[in-house]
């Protein structure tokens, strides 16, 4: 389904992409017009937290928004992928009566990629 093919892509983008990259809106920008339904999931997301900012960033992509509203959006994309992971490993929590799901390795690699956005891109209180 496009929906599990997108959580995969986004699982694979947040492997292979650091959460303080300096290209980090022009590579999520990225992910985002390529696959529809995950950009359309999160604009929604983003749209419930601030929907001036999605509104901008539906009309021009991420270079209408000022700095501070482009780190919010960056914040929020960290958030929301972190939830995405985290429903993924929920939703291929291995099977014993199959034996098909992630198994403990691949679980443990999951989480510590949904740890360093979540500390990479929440800011401390």
């Amino acid at each position: 389904s496009n929906e599990l093919r997108d959580g995969a892509v986004l699982i694979r983008f947040c492997m292979s992409t650091a959460p303080k990259d300096p290209a980090l809106a022009d590579k999520v920008w990225g992910l985002l017009t390529q696959c529809k339904i995950l950009g359309s999931e999160f604009l929604r997301y983003h749209s419930a937290l601030d929907p001036s900012s999605s509104l901008d960033i539906q009309r021009g992509g991420f270079s209408k928004l000022s700095k501070t509203k482009l780190d919010d959006a960056m914040r929020d994309f960290g958030v929301f992928m972190v939830n995405v992971v985290e429903a993924t490993i929920l939703d291929f929590k291995k099977d014993d009566y199959t034996g098909i799901g992630f198994c403990e390795e691949e679980t443990s690699a999951l989480r510590k990629t949904a740890e360093v956005w979540r500390m990479g891109t929440v800011k401390p209180y």
